[in-house]
């Protein structure tokens, strides 16, 4: 009952061809003894950026590092000419995928457009990359070992206790107040800018706590609980916490959260 034939099939419409899994259920020509097709998972990959800016920008960013990485920025432009979804990086020499100690190792920590899909997306963007950081860093030369990993995703859990000033306004505190939160966290379009977070920076409380007063200043927020699961444990999220996370390469993610509302 498994499928016998396996295909990799590409669009070339940028982002619009990441269909889900099940969409892709029609050929365009009969095939001999090839009765049904489906993609079983989603497809993934693929840039949307097209027009004279950005091939510009591309032709700009080959010129300047002329196929070598010597800086952060320099590994990302390379990167990004690959056309593989990759949104943010993070470098560090001596430093390896956990945080730890690697005298010999040459970390680059991605951030994928699709994280939330899977690691068999990260695992197909990985190949790809290696093999262009690879001949472009001359790491190998230096007897440096290359190590491709995604951020240490880290879910934060959020509960929210507010006050309305009648029934009718709780409904709508408790879905926008939850609406806002996950906007906040999130890793790529988050943050007070909305320009996402930068790889090794957790958001913390008071910077939450800050954002949701700014998008609505008749809030009242009585209590709020912040909550961070590492290794299957869950740590309230405390400047002691912050403190101790060592790895340059955590991120937050959004967990599950509960928002409370009492009227008065």
């Amino acid at each position: 009952g498994a499928p016998a034939v396996r295909v990799e099939y590409r669009s070339y419409q940028g982002a619009q061809g990441n269909v889900p899994a099940g969409a892709i259920r029609t050929m365009t020509r009969p095939v001999r003894f090839i009765s049904r097709v489906e993609n079983t998972m989603a497809a993934y990959g693929g840039v949307s950026e097209t027009g004279e800016e950005a091939a510009a920008r591309r032709v700009s960013d080959l010129l300047r590092t002329r196929g070598r990485a010597v800086s952060e920025r320099d590994y990302f432009d390379i990167i990004s000419q690959l056309g593989c979804g990759v949104r943010q990086i993070k470098c560090r020499s001596g430093v390896g995928p956990d945080g730890e100690s690697a005298p010999d190792t040459v970390t680059v920590a991605l951030l994928i457009d699709e994280y939330e899909k899977g690691s068999h997306i990260f695992s197909a963007v990985k190949d790809a990359v290696a093999d262009a950081l690879t001949k472009a860093g001359g790491l190998v030369p230096l007897g440096k070992t290359l190590v491709l990993c995604q951020p240490q995703f880290v879910r934060f859990s959020v509960s929210i206790w507010l006050r309305c000033n009648s029934m009718e306004e709780v409904y709508e505190a408790q879905r926008a107040t939850e609406r806002a939160v996950r906007a906040f966290l999130d890793p790529l379009s988050g943050g007070f800018d909305g320009r996402g977070w930068k790889i090794g920076v957790l958001p913390t409380s008071r910077q939450l706590l800050a954002y949701l007063k700014l998008r609505d200043a008749s809030l009242h927020v009585e209590r709020m609980a912040v909550v961070a699961r590492v290794d299957g444990q869950d740590h309230a999220v405390d400047e002691d916490f912050l403190a101790r996370v060592k790895n340059p390469f955590v991120m937050a993610v959004n967990g599950v959260h509960t928002v409370y509302a009492r009227t008065v």
